[in-house]
This record gives structure tokens, C-alpha cells and sequence, in this order.
């Protein structure tokens, strides 16, 4: 089972990625996790945003997920120290 974590969005960096404060860790995470972190998007459910299929301007992105409650599944971190994941709004 991959590592989730939960949080409030508080800063869209980029296109691709958001900073969260995170409030909820699994409870079987395997990886530890910051009280904020970084997240590179792969996909946002429910608006089937990806980066295969291209996302939204950074303003559109703002519009979408600044201060949501959100939950991310995590692929893993990649090489700038950012979470790789999907992002689910509640």
C-alpha cells in the first residue's frame, strides 16, 4: 500500500507543484514526512488534471487548491526533494 499523507495547501509554487502543511500521516506510512512538504502533482482527482495531459496555468491551479484540505498518495520523493504524488480535494 503506498504512504498517504493529508494537509492544507498553503502555497502553489508552479504549475506542477504545492506546498502543504501537513495535519495526518497513514498510520503504516513507510517513509517519514515534515510538517510541511512539498508536492510535484502527478494527478488531481476529481478534475483529471495530469501532467500527461497538461495542467492549468499556475492562477487556475491557485483557484483550485490554495487553502483545500487535500490528500496525497506518494510515489516517492524525486531528486529535488519534492514528494511525487496524486492529490485528491476532499
Amino acid at each position: 500500500m503506498r504512504d498517504f499523507i493529508k494537509g492544507l495547501v498553503k502555497r502553489v509554487i508552479d504549475e506542477h507543484s504545492i506546498e502543504i502543511e501537513v495535519t495526518q500521516n497513514g498510520s503504516k506510512n513507510n517513509r517519514d514526512y515534515n510538517g510541511s512538504e512539498e508536492i510535484r502533482v502527478s494527478e488531481i482527482k476529481p478534475f483529471l488534471f495530469s501532467r500527461k495531459s497538461g495542467f492549468c496555468s499556475k492562477t487556475l491551479f491557485e483557484k483550485i487548491l490554495l487553502g483545500k484540505e487535500v490528500t496525497c498518495l506518494v510515489y516517492g520523493r524525486n531528486s529535488r526533494g519534492q514528494i511525487e504524488g496524486d492529490v485528491f480535494l476532499l
